[in-house]
């Protein structure tokens, strides 16, 4: 706490994205999901159906944040969103998995889904109010 207490909230915010980006990817890497994608279904492997190994995993969740959240620059990432969405509603993936190649599966749905979908949404808002609450004290 004492060591991201003393960096400028910009500092703060890259040094937790780079974090996230790692964890991330190391998951998505070794296992083809993270906490998040296995929670909403969504799985990215190499055609073969194998992982895209943790170094891969790594550069396509620094590619997400780059690409399709341009950074997290706020009216900038909304774009950059919008312009992955149409990609892949379009073409069937976006820039970041079909220039490597990979992959991306959902799980079917089902009933189990849907409530896993729901617990994802509803962790989402949890942790919000969390960080509001934090953020307060």
């Amino acid at each position: 706490d004492a060591f991201f207490s003393s960096l400028n909230p910009v500092a703060d915010i890259l040094v937790t994205v780079f974090i996230s980006i790692i964890i991330s990817g190391i998951l998505t890497g070794f296992s083809g999901s993270s906490i998040g994608k296995w929670i909403f279904g969504i799985r990215v492997t190499r055609p073969d159906g194998s992982p895209i190994g943790i170094i891969n995993g790594v550069f396509r969740d620094l590619g997400v944040w780059v690409k399709g959240l341009a950074f997290g620059i706020p009216l900038i990432n909304i774009i950059t969103l919008y312009m992955s969405y149409r990609r892949l509603k379009n073409q069937g993936s976006t820039s970041w998995d079909h220039s490597e190649g990979y992959v991306v599966t959902h799980r079917p749905n089902s009933g189990i889904q849907y409530a896993l979908n729901t617990l994802g949404i509803l962790l989402i808002v949890i942790v919000q109010v969390l960080l509001r609450i934090v953020e307060q004290m």
